[in-house]
């Protein structure tokens, strides 16, 4: 290699040899001077142009470039990277995913541009080229190796940093947006308006999504903690399914959905006594609304609700906090 590079040097030399002799004899003979000339002043320029690049792109690596060095210098890379780094982390806190991600990905590649040109991995590809190096075969294997894996090594390992700030963002975009939907996720429950004795048990729940993000899916349980009668008659343990399909969508901004809560009735613990007319007298229900959202539709999430009715709301349901310890409705 080093022949070569010798070689062509030398070629490098009478090249630039023959280029001022040209230009001398231009000067003196100018008015005398042929198209043919200047073709073969033309072809001579182009040949030493491709000469000089031929010598630099087969003897130099290429990220052993002064302008590259300038623009990736640790004088103007310790703004750069930092600047990155904080406002993607801003856009995350402030819920701009997007604009997140591609402040990382310009932190990624600015990192990766500063450390391929940095001085010393610079210094560590100048010694592959060393006459000491290039006589002992062995030895320059194992150089190239250990500088192989330097570089790749390092760029590997940013690229790992770069990922980790946008799982980062992922993670906070999914929670923000759960945390959304589980703020602004309500329920109304309504008695049937008759004096009906199982009036309680045609009770409707509306389910209203006031968040920014739709549910394509949603599925309503009702489990009655207790639901009694004057004579006796009492719902213990029961669950009620929700009387629509569970696949039908409830869009962002304030849409909702009514569902009756008797469907699917199971009863645990019925007790009917025959002797005395039916009054409703009071009832503690969960409702346990299951749903997903459009951008995590393979995520299911459980919300809970508490309503109380009894003689002294009115017979109406009334929420109640689901960890409160007390009996609305003693056995």
């Amino acid at each position: 290699m080093i022949r070569e590079l010798e070689r062509c040097s030398s070629d490098l030399s009478a090249l630039t040899y023959a280029l001022e002799s040209m230009s001398w004899k231009g000067n003196n003979i100018r008015d005398a001077r042929t198209s043919s000339t200047c073709r073969g002043w033309a072809v001579v320029r182009v040949e030493l142009l491709v000469l000089r690049w031929k010598i630099r792109w087969r003897h130099m690596h290429p990220l052993d470039n002064e302008t590259a060095r300038e623009v990736f210098h640790w004088r103007i890379s310790q703004a750069v990277m930092p600047f990155c780094v904080g406002t993607g982390t801003a856009m995350t806190l402030t819920q701009h995913y997007l604009a997140a991600n591609v402040f990382f990905l310009c932190f990624g590649a600015w990192t990766i541009g500063l450390w391929l040109t940095s001085e010393w991995l610079s210094k560590t590809r100048r010694l592959l080229l060393s006459r000491n190096i290039r006589r002992q075969p062995g030895r320059l294997i194992s150089e190239s190796r250990r500088c192989f894996s330097y570089e790749w090594g390092g760029v590997l390992f940013i690229i790992l940093c770069t990922v980790s700030c946008m799982i980062w963002n992922r993670s906070t975009r999914r929670e923000a947006e759960q945390r959304d939907v589980a703020d602004h996720l309500r329920v109304e429950f309504f008695m049937a308006p008759s004096k009906e004795a199982d009036a309680v048990l045609r009770s409707t729940v509306t389910t209203i999504n006031g968040s920014h993000i739709d549910i394509p899916y949603h599925e309503l349980t009702c489990v009655a903690n207790m639901i009694s009668w004057e004579d006796g008659t009492h719902f213990q343990n029961t669950k009620f399914g929700g009387w629509n399909p569970p696949n039908i969508p409830i869009k962002a901004g304030g849409d909702g959905a009514t569902e009756y809560c008797q469907t699917g009735l199971t009863v645990s613990q019925v007790i009917v006594p025959t002797n005395a007319e039916r009054k409703f007298k009071c009832g503690d229900v969960l409702v346990i609304i299951t749903y997903s959202i459009v951008t995590q539709p393979n995520v299911f999430v459980q919300k809970t609700f508490r309503f109380v009715s009894t003689k002294d709301t009115g017979f109406t349901w009334k929420p109640e906090p689901v960890s409160d310890p007390r009996l609305f409705c003693p056995g």
